[in-house]
């Protein structure tokens, strides 16, 4: 049987923030009508407990401090079970991120989650790449990035730029609309 692909939200119709979810250092890639910035969110919290919803507080007080802006698609780069380590709180941040999202549900539209995997073999070719390998394709496209969180936010963006109109039914199945 063929693999269906969807469409998501077409990106000239809304505002992007692309992020690289961590729990000290989130990247965010923010793509408006008529600018785009990269930055790199620091969480201050020191007490363990409070980190999650602290950083995704920090992120939704970023997006909301962006001037001008239209509805926020958030394209997110998923949290991987994958080979060398799993950090338990990345699915907890974006949990609460949810929540302010749905919380601010006229500011937003919604949110895609990409694959780590996907956005290594659209952006550095091959779905295995390293944080170094990814920072330098993004630099070789042009972009200016001082840490892989930063890169791997604009990445973010870059493979949802080309995935949006053919989505495979997973992403599309972990991924929302308000």
């Amino acid at each position: 049987m063929a693999e269906v692909n969807f469409k998501f939200i077409d990106p000239e119709l809304v505002d992007i923030v692309a992020l690289d979810i961590g729990v000290e250092h989130t990247g965010l890639f923010y793509k408006g009508e008529d600018r785009k910035f990269v930055a790199q969110i620091e969480n201050d919290e020191h007490r363990e407990a409070f980190k999650p919803y602290h950083m995704s507080s920090l992120i939704i007080e970023k997006i909301m401090d962006i001037p001008d802006r239209r509805k926020v698609l958030l394209v997110v780069e998923d949290y991987s079970f994958g080979r060398s380590f799993f950090n338990m709180l990345q699915p907890e941040i974006f949990g609460s991120l949810k929540s302010f999202v749905i919380a601010f549900g006229e500011e937003f539209v919604g949110a895609a989650l990409l694959a780590p995997s996907t956005i290594k073999k659209h952006v550095a070719g091959k779905g295995k790449a390293t944080k170094s390998e990814m920072k330098k394709a993004v630099k070789s496209l042009g972009y200016k990035v001082s840490s892989s969180h930063e890169a791997d936010a604009i990445s973010a963006y870059l493979t949802y730029m080309k995935v949006w109109d053919g989505m495979t039914e997973g992403t599309y199945r972990r991924s929302f609309i308000l």
